[in-house]
């Protein structure tokens, strides 16, 4: 009997909320409505890679994660957006050494060319990459040059060393001789006799026969050294007396 009661009084409850429920529709007194919740999506930040290099840097894209993923753009070394770096790019421009030093009539300088497409390149400073070689401003290269010696002459002969230009290694003192003019002796010294008009050594010109003394010239015959010569003549002895008529 009891349990009857209550299984009637359930039926009433449920019969009674549905027509309270029903009645408030229809009179358009309900208030009450339901919110769904649909969480986020899990997921985890994403990176995209670094692009070329270019001018010296490259640049690439990290998506942070949702939806609370513990994989972060922290997490995987980036921050959230676009991420720059130089690292891997090298860039620099062109450098040019400077020409050295003559040698042997040109001189050379070298042009180390830009890195990662830097506009000032070798071409933009006047020069190719690599060894560049010139001329300009250095004296052309030229031996040193020896005449040779002329005709001796009194005793000497002379002869004209050119330096050498530009670096060359010939050079006079190479050669054996001094630069410009070297002069050497040469030929048979002509000697006086002790008698006028002879020699003992060379060829006797130029005999004069003069008041006081006998003069003449000792010549050599092979273009030594000429002498010139003296011989006094005796002086006349006064005997005090006058020849009479």
């Amino acid at each position: 009997m009891k349990f009857t009661k209550i299984f009637l009084f359930t039926i009433l409850a449920i019969f009674s909320f549905g027509f309270i429920s029903y009645n408030a529709y229809a009179n358009g007194t309900a208030s009450s409505s339901v919110v769904v919740t649909v969480d986020a999506p899990i997921v985890p930040a994403s990176w995209s890679g670094y692009g070329s290099c270019s001018a010296g840097s490259k640049s690439g894209t990290c998506t942070e994660q949702t939806g609370g993923s513990p994989t972060t753009c922290a997490s995987l070394g980036y921050t959230a957006g676009v991420n720059t770096t130089s690292v891997g790019c090298p860039y620099s421009t062109a450098s040019w050494s400077g020409y050295g030093s003559c040698s042997a009539g040109s001189k050379s300088g070298t042009c180390t060319e830009q890195i990662g497409g830097n506009p000032v390149t070798c071409a933009s400073l006047g020069y190719t990459a690599g060894i560049n070689t010139t001329t300009s401003g250095c004296a052309q290269t030229i031996s040193a040059s020896w005449s040779g010696y002329g005709v001796c002459s009194n005793g000497s002969k002379s002869g004209t060393c050119t330096e050498q230009t530009g670096g060359s290694p010939t050079t006079c003192a190479s050669l054996g001789y001094i630069a410009g003019a070297n002069t050497t002796t040469c030929g048979t010294t002509a000697v006086c006799s002790t008698s006028h008009y002879d020699c003992n050594s060379g060829t006797s010109t130029n005999n004069v026969n003069g008041t006081s003394s006998w003069t003449w010239n000792c010549s050599s015959t092979d273009g030594g050294k000429n002498a010139s010569c003296t011989e006094n003549k005796a002086t006349p002895i006064s005997t005090g007396f006058t020849k009479g008529l």
